[in-house]
């Protein structure tokens, strides 16, 4: 089943690809579901992981088609450049996630801070809505 773009993740995020905006719009959720609204000072460091997982996905797809490896010029055999890229986007990923609060460790870290709080973490959420 394809899920539904919310109109506001879409208007937000309409320069991303379609992947990116539905990964955007479950984090939007999550964040609206925890915290009642997203919070204007979070839409930069959205945007910015948007910005990130869209660059991964692209790298993603590139190397999926064309390979790890390319011939140079000389014919010898190089790893694709992509393949930084794409990691260097996920350690920002990683830093983004992180700092909103939806990683798994993050998520543990408030959860240590804050033990009455009984919220299901946005990896719970995520797996509640794939079910």
């Amino acid at each position: 089943m394809k899920k539904k773009i919310s109109k506001t993740t879409s208007s937000i995020f309409n320069e991303y690809s379609e992947q990116t905006q539905l990964v955007l719009n479950n984090i939007t959720n999550y964040l609206k579901n925890t915290f009642s609204k997203v919070n204007p000072e979070w839409l930069l460091t959205l945007d910015m992981l948007a910005t990130n997982l869209d660059l991964y996905f692209q790298c993603k797809n590139e190397i999926k088609n064309k390979g790890l490896m390319y011939e140079d010029r000389f014919g010898v055999m190089q790893k694709s450049p992509l393949i930084k890229v794409m990691n260097d986007a996920c350690l920002r990923i990683e830093k983004y996630v992180s700092e909103l609060g939806i990683s798994p460790k993050a998520s543990k870290q408030l959860n240590l801070l804050d033990n009455e709080n009984n919220t299901p973490t946005f990896l719970d959420k995520l797996l509640e809505d794939n079910e």
